[in-house]
């Protein structure tokens, strides 16, 4: 079914449908833009895929009826099972997942519904041709409105293509937001600490001079005995006095201006 419709066009070149102003032309060049880096051949055989997709009729894996269900559970109620190509590729997806075919490697969910796209859009072409080639002007008017209902099912799996890549985009846009709040976030509380460092080792200094000390660790010492926590609990405390140690040394020998 697919793989007949899509091997009506080439997947890669080409326009069709132009003289019934239905917007073939833009479709079929937004799905063929998911499938740039495809080949001709492995769109082909995309289309293969999802002829086997939609050809499930195993009692277990019976697909209208695994949609069924999932309406059923989703609305809480009986309602009509979706028939739309893209509906029933959507729910496949959702309900099953995609395994790894070597027939068409690595691929995205959106590539399906781009070549689902595609098989639509040569549906409506292979149409076209077969009343071109009857000459049969009586049904001009059902022409037109069965190339706009292919219309409407390639911009429905365009659609459902379009949200998957920008869900995707979105969700990365989203951490990439996350990282640099966290990261403005640490670099604030990094230079406040370093602040309060600063002031800690001016107030050391002034300890070490006031007192007469010689000796750095009998200062640092004595200073911490002596001030309030709230001044150096910043510092974690494996490695708090040799930071005012070195900050004092530093202070002492000219190597650090506050």
């Amino acid at each position: 079914m697919y793989a007949e419709y899509i091997a009506c066009i080439d997947p890669k070149e080409g326009f069709y449908a132009d003289d019934y102003n239905i917007n073939i032309r833009n479709i079929t060049r937004r799905a063929r833009k998911i499938l740039t880096h495809r080949t001709r051949e492995e769109i082909y055989r995309a289309a293969k895929i999802l002829d086997e997709i939609a050809h499930m009729d195993s009692d277990e894996d019976q697909l209208e009826e695994l949609i069924y269900l999932a309406e059923r559970e989703e609305a809480g109620e009986e309602i009509e099972v979706p028939t739309t190509p893209a509906k029933i590729l959507a729910y496949y997806i959702e309900k099953t997942g995609l395994t790894e075919n070597p027939e068409f490697p690595n691929a995205k969910p959106e590539e399906y519904f781009a070549a689902l796209a595609l098989a639509s859009v040569g549906k409506a072409h292979q149409r076209i041709l077969k009343n071109t080639e009857s000459n049969n002007d009586t049904f001009e008017g059902g022409i037109y409105f069965s190339v706009g209902h292919c219309a409407v099912e390639a911009m429905e799996a365009v659609a459902f293509a379009e949200s998957l890549i920008m869900s995707e985009r979105a969700e990365k846009a989203a951490i990439e937001r996350e990282k640099k709040k966290r990261s403005s976030v640490a670099k604030r509380a990094g230079e406040a600490r370093h602040e309060d460092t600063k002031k800690l080792l001016k107030r050391l200094h002034k300890f070490y001079v006031e007192n007469g000390y010689t000796q750095y660790s009998k200062a640092v010492d004595d200073f911490l005995n002596e001030a309030p926590e709230e001044l150096y609990r910043h510092l974690a405390p494996t490695n708090r006095e040799r930071t005012l140690r070195e900050g004092l040394s530093r202070i002492i020998r000219g190597k650090l201006v506050l």
